[in-house]
């Protein structure tokens, strides 16, 4: 019986110390959060897989995708020091840190860029509205304020001297509802900005007969000239339906930020688990395949990148070869 009881007593310590050992070993996952944008936009989906990427990939660490209002919510939020990593681009950047001194102070540091965002306006296919010159008086919808395509709408609208004041009525929603409000007629015409192609607009052009309004060469010129964060973009034939032939636009690409007090090694290990999976991610949006080594130093020059992810970069050989502006340091 005395030997039982050892017995017991021993399996019953191992048992406590099997617990310990467990739950000690569950207090070491690190949990990050990624914040995106609002749900049906390509970010948020693009958000997800980035995370899922992670979650497979990084040993011990869990990440999730947030919803949020946008780009300027998410630099706010990385300022406040309440999100670990933000997808934002160099346009919110500067128009949200105009000065070098303040993007200095921010401590922001960039990992990489992928989803060419790009400004898509949309009509019905039978609307009087062939350019954004003919949208004094009409009922317009973007999205939420201050989201990366509510500030490209802006920006195309000053393009044309014009602006929300020249509107009928100017909308700003949620992807989700301002697809519903386009479809139900309340808006005749959406704004929106993202990597095409988008849910919300497959909604609207799936729904009904729509058509993309293209911008002028000379309108786009103009733009990239004023704000150095927008690059010409391409609506590219078939994307959509009503979409018969290449569409002139601008854009940006979209960035993983961080702080440049983020581990070294974990920055290296999230550029890492992304660049070398593209194909999961292309698995969920075509636009998986703009995360890629030949261009992920394009289209950030607004603050420089973090030591990880040129780590990463100098191994695979193209931090050398990165295009003129983007920085090491400041």
């Amino acid at each position: 019986m005395k030997m039982r009881s050892q017995i017991a007593l021993i399996i019953w310590v191992m048992a406590i110390l099997f617990s310990w050992l467990s739950n000690g070993a569950l207090a070491q996952v690190k949990r990050i959060s990624v914040l995106t944008a609002s749900t049906g936009g390509t970010w948020y989906m693009m958000g997800g897989a980035i995370c899922k990427l992670i979650n497979k990939y990084v040993p011990g660490v869990e990440a999730t995708a947030e919803v949020t209002a946008g780009g300027l919510e998410n630099i706010r939020l990385l300022l406040r020091g309440k999100a670990d990593f933000i997808m934002t681009s160099d346009a919110q950047i500067l128009t949200l840190l105009k000065e070098p001194e303040e993007r200095k102070k921010s401590n922001f540091r960039a990992l990489l860029t992928g989803i060419s965002s790009t400004l898509q306006v949309v009509v019905n296919e039978d609307s009087p509205i062939h350019s954004i010159r003919d949208l004094k008086g009409k009922r317009i919808g973007t999205p939420a304020l201050n989201d990366g395509g509510e500030i490209m709408a802006r920006v195309a609208l000053e393009a044309y001297g014009m602006s929300y004041k020249d509107a009928k009525s100017a909308k700003h929603l949620s992807l989700p509802e301002l697809a519903n409000a386009f479809k139900d007629g309340f808006v005749e015409v959406a704004f929106v900005g993202g990597g095409a192609p988008m849910s919300a607009v497959l909604d609207m052009t799936t729904s009904k007969r729509c058509r993309l309004l293209p911008l002028e060469k000379e309108k786009v010129e103009w733009i990239t000239n004023k704000y150095p964060g927008y690059t010409t973009t391409v609506i590219y034939k078939g994307t959509y339906r009503g979409v018969d032939k290449d569409l002139l636009s601008f854009g940006t690409r979209t960035g993983l930020f961080t702080l440049a007090s983020t581990d070294e090694a974990l920055v290296y290990q999230v550029v890492k688990a992304v660049l070398e999976h593209t194909e999961e991610l292309e698995e969920v949006h075509p636009q998986g395949k703009t995360f890629n080594l030949r261009e992920t130093l394009y289209g950030l020059k607004s603050v420089p990148f973090h030591k990880g992810a040129i780590k990463y970069y100098q191994e695979k050989g193209v931090w050398e070869k990165r295009p003129p502006g983007v920085m090491a340091d400041w």
